[in-house]
């Protein structure tokens, strides 16, 4: 290339300056030469001089004239380890790229990565993705390896191991099954190199001293698992995790907010080994986010180690198993093991049967003081209002010499109780009555003896209560109603319920839990206490770009940001109005529609139908009910008055940072924070009669309260409206009665006083106790 013009040189250098290859390929063309060793012979050139970026620049051109890989890769290796040894690692790596991801050049590409743990993990991981049969070289896992080292030796490698290893043993201890925590292996201390890594999105696995690179490609595989029979409810899915990828991709897949897979009724198991190797990788928090059972089988110990999963707990045997591993000997061991485990139990609930039935064929309630009834509670893990009502309840029944016992699934077990279990507790116990919230009899497989009383206190109206398909319910079954209008309601509605004697039975509480504290100062004026929904839960997300499932034309997104803005501008009793009727919210729609130019598809039609209860795209029902919540607060707050907001989320919407609190656990922390408040606000979404009005009245605490459009359950039915308790319309009137009984506090006062004392001599749990077995039993 000397002897070509100066002014050629300079006009080529000018050129290659600001990276114009279309423009230097042109250039040589005019010339006539041959573009192939034009641009080999000027990169050499500039390599000798040092100058690195114009000869990779350079390169890259001359990569994209030469037809032949073989010869593409031969310049590459020889580009690259020339600046390599000039201590250019960037532009070697250009240079090996530039012929694309090639398996046989991992090697040379990794090794400019020298400094760079987070690159070449990265790097290993898009080779992972492309090539699925990927085993790392020696010479590459000796580099990852001392990279991997080098990160934990500074420190901050062992910091971060310890810390999520703490956090998760903590949850495992307070969550699981107690011998899962008991078989934690515990380290020493984190010096010791890790057996599981995740860096970026990719999970490292150290498998009998060599790297396995599982990229984010392979892990979505496993994250957008099947949909394995979803709807029907008697499917329990097992899933093996043979490995931390695996793992990982369940707990990143549990987070996607899209995901219906991890639902109640599935079960995750992990690997014995990878359980502990992944302990100090990343966190399990994601497995405690969701209503579904996690724990460990030992593959090395299998019989003893899934047996010990079922034997021990009441959870329920998969009745379909998904097992993540091409391990034929493990999935035919799994599968038999599995049908040995269903018969057993089968065989165990067979013994217990006989037992009931010998002993129920002559049963007759005690009476005359033969012996204290005994009383079992059903109750569930999967709702906090459903634990304290049944734990008000067992102390009403104690307090009249009742013995009980309260049946619910642990922290570590899923959905529902196993019919063993309930079989095996019934047994021992030989209950006079079981006491369930919401459900009959006959929705339970397990095996309940026809003259043991079966009461039920439905409060919620479930769609099981109204099938005509269900059987009619039986001699010793009773149903108690949460108030005169859900009475009538059943009356109405349920063909099995239709002629069943029914007695209101209204929610109560504990008195030794809930009472007024002697000279109690009050640090609030107005407190309300109520837990709000994540607003990634509600149409909040909208706004930021957030489209549901099945919709994403811009005419949709434009919709639902409308939607959002004027929900915002509704008055308090304009959004209640919403959920009464659902041609009110179709007018909502069409003036939307009309006012902005916009149309509701049919699938945003059926995304805002709310009256599917079962529907799992519920964000607007959410926002709805969360802006029933939130909309009188906002009132008052704007409007001067303090209010303390006591309840999860409050923080994370509007402005309602400064006067979030916090939850507050119900019971003695409920209580003290009620009676520090002047007034206690009361804006349940549905009813003004649930639990928090019980618990406030029995702490001779002054409440006020939103009305409800179609009250079922009135507090109104219980208590005499502006003399025991105060109701209020709308936002306007909450704001003049807050004014009003802040400014009077004798009067204040004495309403709590009167509402107290109703409920102490009508409502506490011991006198809802004794109706319950005079319903049943007569005067007890």
């Amino acid at each position: 290339m000397t002897d070509l013009p100066s002014s050629f040189e300079t006009h080529l250098l000018s050129l290659v300056g600001k990276k114009d290859g279309r423009a230097i390929l042109s250039l040589l063309h005019e010339t006539g030469l041959d573009i192939g060793s034009s641009l080999l012979a000027i990169s050499r050139q500039y390599l000798g001089q040092r100058r690195v970026a114009e000869a990779v620049f350079l390169f890259k051109l001359l990569v994209q004239a030469i037809d032949s890989p073989a010869e593409q890769m031969q310049l590459a290796r020889v580009y690259g380890e020339i600046c390599l040894q000039m201590g250019c690692p960037g532009e070697a790596r250009e240079c090996y790229l530039c012929v694309g991801l090639n398996k046989d050049m991992i090697s040379q590409v990794c090794r400019t990565f020298q400094d760079d743990l987070d690159g070449l993990v990265e790097y290993l991981g898009r080779c992972a993705d492309s090539f699925p049969e990927l085993n790392l070289s020696q010479e590459v896992n000796e580099l990852l390896d001392t990279q991997i080292q080098r990160y934990w030796k500074n420190g901050k490698g062992r910091q971060e191991r310890q810390q999520l290893f703490d956090e998760n043993l903590s949850l495992i201890e307070s969550r699981c099954h107690p011998g899962s925590a008991a078989a934690v292996q515990r380290p020493s201390d984190y010096l010791s190199m890790p057996k599981v890594l995740l860096i970026n999105g990719v999970v490292l696995e150290s498998i009998a001293g060599k790297w396995k690179v599982y990229g984010p490609g392979y892990l979505a595989t496993y994250r957008d698992l099947p949909r394995w029979q979803l709807d029907n409810k008697k499917t329990r899915v097992g899933i093996y995790c043979p490995d931390a990828a695996v793992l990982w991709a369940c707990l990143a897949g549990h987070q996607v907010e899209s995901q219906v897979f991890y639902k109640l009724g599935r079960f995750i198991y992990i690997d014995f080994r990878v359980f502990n190797a992944a302990l100090s990788a990343f966190s399990f928090a994601p497995l405690f986010q969701g209503d579904f059972v996690f724990d460990f089988m030992d593959t090395r110990n299998l019989r003893s180690s899934w047996q010990r999963l079922f034997y021990e707990t009441s959870n329920m045997v998969p009745t379909q198993i998904v097992l993540l591993d091409s391990r034929q000997d493990i999935v035919g061991e799994v599968i038999k093991i599995t049908a040995e485990t269903s018969s057993h139990i089968k065989a165990e609930l067979q013994l217990t049967r006989q037992e009931i039935d010998q002993y129920y064929a002559d049963y007759a309630f005690p009476r005359n003081n033969e012996r204290s009834p005994r009383i079992l509670l059903l109750s569930t893990r999967f709702s906090t209002y459903i634990q304290h009502s049944i734990r008000d309840l067992a102390w009403g029944f104690e307090k009249i010499g009742c013995e009980t016992v309260i049946v619910k699934e642990n922290d570590w077990e899923g959905v529902d109780l196993r019919q063993d279990h309930i079989q095996k507790t019934i047994a021992a116990f030989l209950p006079d009555m079981i006491f369930i919230i919401d459900h009959l009899r006959y929705e339970f497989d397990f095996y309940v003896h026809e003259r043991l009383p079966f009461v039920s206190w439905i409060q919620d109206p479930l769609p099981m209560q109204f099938d005509d398909k269900q059987p009619a319910l039986r001699e010793n079954d009773f149903v108690l109603a949460y108030s005169p209008g859900m009475k009538e309601m059943l009356r109405q509605k349920s063909r099995v319920m239709k002629k069943q004697p029914i007695n209101v039975l209204p929610v109560t509480a504990n008195p030794d839990v809930f009472f007024p504290i002697e000279h109690c100062p009050n640090r609030y004026d107005v407190t309300y206490i109520s837990h709000l929904v994540a607003p990634e839960s509600t149409l909040f997300p909208v706004l930021h770009g957030w489209l549901p499932p099945g919709i994403s034309s811009e005419s949709e997104k434009a919709f639902l940001i409308r939607l959002v803005h004027v929900l915002d501008e509704l008055t308090w009793n304009e959004v209640k109005e919403l959920t009464v009727d659902i041609n009110i919210t179709w007018n909502l729609v069409d003036r939307i529609c009309r006012q902005f130019s916009l149309k509701c598809s049919d699938a945003l039609r059926d995304f805002m139908d709310w009256r599917d209860p079962l529907k799992k795209s519920a964000e607007f029902m959410w926002h709805v009910l969360t802006l029933m919540k939130i909309k009188p607060v906002k009132f008052l707050l704007d409007h001067g008055v303090a209010v303390a907001l006591f309840g999860n989320n409050w923080e994370k919407y509007y402005n309602f940072k400064g006067a979030a609190k916090g939850p507050v656990v119900n019971g003695s922390s409920l209580n003290r924070v009620m009676n520090e408040s002047k007034i206690t606000l009361s804006f349940n979404p549905s009813v003004t009669y649930h639990m928090r009005a019980p618990e406030t009245i029995a702490a001779a605490c002054f409440m006020i309260s939103g009305r409800v459009k179609e009250d079922t359950i009135s507090l109104c039915d219980f208590f005499v409206e502006g003399e025991e308790v105060v109701l209020v319309e709308d936002e306007f009137e909450l704001l003049e009665k807050v004014h009003y009984f802040l400014e009077n506090e004798k009067e204040r006062e004495f309403v709590a006083q009167k509402a107290y004392n109703r409920f102490r001599a009508q409502y506490t749990a011991e006198a809802s106790c004794r109706k319950v077995l005079d319903c049943i039993y007569g005067t007890y």
